[in-house]
């Protein structure tokens, strides 16, 4: 298995500025239902209960990014508050983006937009990839959620259906050098294919939710249950708590603090029963949200409505230091000798200077003061080396001074630089307080 995590702290949500019934996705999708109530009162309702999750999320220490309508002229996009479904995020850097079954949907794959949030909030992209024709007008893949990804045992699951192409698939393994992909039938009570993977089954760190008795073949439901059992406590439901609760469509994410959380909706929440919960919590504080609206209208729950971002960013934590005002450097990346793309920052400490650390390489740097009130004052100064190969040292001059930084005691400050270097590793950074503990961090 790979040392990743199935798991982040981190999730990309999308204001539902456009949401409504869609009529052309409704044809496939059997959870999404019209309500008796204005278009204007629908997109009320949703916008309620998305800032609602959006605040709880972030209460429980959940980093929430938000895209947020277009400035440009575009479509209606009345699903776009599920961005899983046509992007996703690896560890390894990669914005993936898929081929989406609904013309109306088509418009919502915003890839510029998406990176230039996730750089501007410190995380580094380095590759961003399609997956199939940039047209495709049959083979389609609509992200996680035609897709279940265990990143740990690289194995892949996914439900076949008009949304999920048994060749894109395929094509999507190959791409992304998965180990296995277990491509299955699913069949709902109505005896139609169930449109998304995700509907029906969940993976967090250490547990799996799925509904096996939508899977008509033995064999292959055996061969799903098997793959599971290896890594997963797995947690079954039938097909009532799927279709109606949206019991399948839950996602463990985790505090910044590394605190898992078990996000699902109010009505999923109700649809499990105590025994159910009781398992769940074994793994995660459980985190019910008012979503009926999005889920009645939308045909989606909590788990669409979120995005997961794997990419790593710089993160600094403050700590005690012996003695105050120091002067200090920091290694940024392995040993610059023998690693491409890495460097040696340098930074002196000028309490004086009313400034604030600030991270360079696109990177950001996150302080959580542990100490008395006070501000952050430290200035950024010198060189970074770019090592292009071990044989190449290229050099580029720098010096960096940002504003005085007030902070109260446990509470979390972020912001992005830019050295124009592209580099990307550990960071570590001292500082002083001024009129208190001197203080140091570093961070990965």
């Amino acid at each position: 298995m790979l040392d990743v995590s199935r798991t982040t702290d981190t999730v990309l949500m999308v204001r539902p500025h456009d949401f409504g019934f869609n009529e052309e996705t409704g044809q496939d999708n059997e959870f999404q239902h019209p309500l008796d109530l204005s278009e204007t009162e629908i997109n009320q309702k949703a916008n309620a209960e998305f800032q609602a999750m959006v605040d709880r999320l972030r209460q429980e220490g959940v980093t929430v990014l938000i895209l947020e309508k277009p400035v440009r002229e575009y479509p209606r996009t009345p699903d776009a508050i599920f961005p899983n479904n046509w992007f996703s995020t690896e560890h390894d850097g990669t914005l993936i983006t898929y081929p989406m079954a609904a013309i109306s949907r088509r418009y919502e794959r915003r890839p510029e937009d998406v990176e230039k949030l996730l750089v501007a909030n410190g995380y580094k992209i380095r590759n961003v990839i399609h997956v199939g024709a940039l047209d495709e007008r049959e083979r389609f893949l609509e992200g996680t959620g035609s897709m279940v990804i265990d990143h740990r045992a690289e194995v892949v699951y996914a439900a076949r259906s008009h949304r999920c192409h048994e060749a894109q698939f395929d094509n999507f393994i190959r791409l992304r050098f998965y180990k296995e992909g277990i491509l299955f039938d699913t069949r709902s009570s109505s005896g139609r294919p169930i449109y998304h993977t995700n509907v029906i089954m969940s993976i967090g760190d250490r547990f799996a939710v799925i509904c096996l008795d939508c899977i008509p073949d033995p064999a292959q439901r055996e061969q799903v249950k098997t793959s599971l059992e290896q890594s997963f406590d797995v947690i079954e439901i039938s097909m009532e708590q799927m279709e109606n609760h949206f019991c399948g469509n839950i996602l463990q994410v985790n505090s910044a603090g590394g605190r898992p959380l078990i996000v699902m909706s109010r009505r999923a929440e109700q649809g499990f029963t105590p025994l159910q919960i009781e398992r769940l919590a074994r793994y995660g504080k459980t985190l019910p949200m008012e979503l009926d609206t999005i889920e009645q209208v939308g045909g989606g729950s909590a788990r669409c409505m979120m995005a997961e971002i794997f990419q790593k960013k710089v993160t600094v934590r403050l700590s005690s230091l012996p003695s105050p005002g120091r002067q200090f450097h920091g290694m940024h990346g392995p040993d610059p000798g023998t690693h491409p793309f890495t460097g040696i920052r340098h930074f002196k400490v000028r309490p004086d200077l009313n400034q604030t650390a600030r991270a360079g390489g696109g990177h950001q740097i996150r302080m959580a003061l542990n100490h008395g009130p006070g501000f952050f004052s430290a200035q950024l100064s010198g060189k970074i080396r770019v090592f292009q190969s071990a044989e190449s040292a290229p050099a580029a001059a720098f010096t960096r001074a940002v504003k005085r930084l007030d902070i109260q005691p446990g509470q979390l400050f972020e912001k992005s630089g830019n050295s124009g270097t592209g580099m990307h590793a550990p960071v570590q950074v001292t500082g002083q307080m001024n009129g208190g503990p001197p203080v140091q961090g570093h961070g990965t």
